[in-house]
């Protein structure tokens, strides 16, 4: 009678650790729960302004412009895209930079600011040359300016030649104009005053002039490459603004030769790459996916992998409880 009167009250006694066990179990899911709902919320949340942030500089994008890009000489889609605006004229590409733009012929300083090479607004602008330079490149010494925008939009990657080694790979580019492509080799990156007419010195020069302002510019560079100029170069300078320094200018600094050189670099397989083949896709879903970089899809991956996870481990449990009771 004793042992069945203590069996009894043992049981009693281990109802409400059980119910208490049962609560803490459902407490802990719920915690899991709501950590990954905050997460997949901070997602969201980051989508939203990476969305908010491409709308912003989509219209910077080299590949706005790819469909008018001269393939060959006489590239009927360049001649579209100089149809739609007659301001158009040369075509500048950088190997393994995102600069790959159309260039125009702007009246004054401000007129291409906010327009793009279409002749719509556009925060970014477009990458533009001013008088005294001409659209055949004929002075010794030309200035092509553009915007310095963030994620590499326009001349935002110019900074980047201040590092030695991303300066010491990439040397050479193409410029295209009169109907035809020019090589370009880059041998100097210089951070100059925008007041400093010494450097801003476009147009003519004389060849003692020409020969003093490379050295001018080989003496203020900060990444230089050990060249001989002859006596007939023509020099073309890209230029754009420094980051959170006023009247700073960064400034690279090329030479047009006449040969072409080879762009290595087409095949190279990087995160822009894989999402500018999504964004020209015929398929929706991948044209949505290019919207946002592949860390959010890869982040969101992570968070739907571990609601699974939380869900299967968490019904185990339940089920083995349920099979004991009956």
């Amino acid at each position: 009678m004793r042992d069945k009167k203590a069996k009894k009250h043992s049981e009693t006694e281990s109802l409400p650790l059980r119910a208490a066990g049962g609560a803490g179990g459902a407490l802990n899911f719920a915690s899991d729960l709501l950590i990954l709902l905050v997460f997949l919320l901070l997602i969201a949340v980051g989508c939203w302004f990476v969305t908010d942030d491409n709308e912003v500089y989509s219209d910077s994008d080299a590949s706005k412009y790819e469909t008018y890009r001269p393939e060959s000489d006489d590239s009927l889609s360049f001649a579209q895209l100089q149809k739609l605006n007659d301001d158009v004229f040369a075509w500048l590409t950088v190997y393994r930079t995102s600069i790959d733009y159309p260039v125009v012929y702007a009246k004054d300083a401000f007129e291409y600011l906010n327009l793009d090479a279409e002749g719509n607004f556009s925060l970014g602008g477009s990458l533009f040359i001013e008088p005294p330079n001409d659209v055949h490149f004929s002075q010794q010494n030309s200035i092509i300016y553009g915007h310095h925008l963030e994620h590499e939009k326009m001349f935002g990657g110019l900074d980047k030649f201040e590092d030695s080694d991303y300066f010491s790979e990439r040397r050479y580019g193409n410029l295209y104009f009169d109907g035809k492509s020019h090589g370009l080799e880059f041998f100097a990156f210089v951070k100059a005053d925008a007041y400093d007419s010494d450097i801003y010195d476009a147009g003519e020069m004389t060849e003692d002039e020409l020969e003093e302002y490379c050295s001018l510019l080989l003496r203020q560079a900060t990444n230089k490459r050990n060249i001989s100029f002859g006596r007939d170069e023509h020099l073309v300078l890209l230029s754009t603004c420094a980051t959170g320094v006023t009247n700073q200018r960064y400034i690279l600094c090329g030479r047009l030769t006449e040969e072409v050189y080879e762009n290595t670099f087409l095949e190279e397989e990087t995160e822009k790459a894989v999402l500018d083949r999504w964004k020209n896709s015929d398929s929706k879903l991948l044209k949505n996916l290019a919207r946002y970089p592949l860390w959010i899809w890869l982040l969101l991956l992570i968070a739907l992998t571990g609601i699974v996870i939380l869900i299967v481990t968490n019904r185990e449990p339940r089920r083995k409880k349920k099979n004991q009771k009956k």
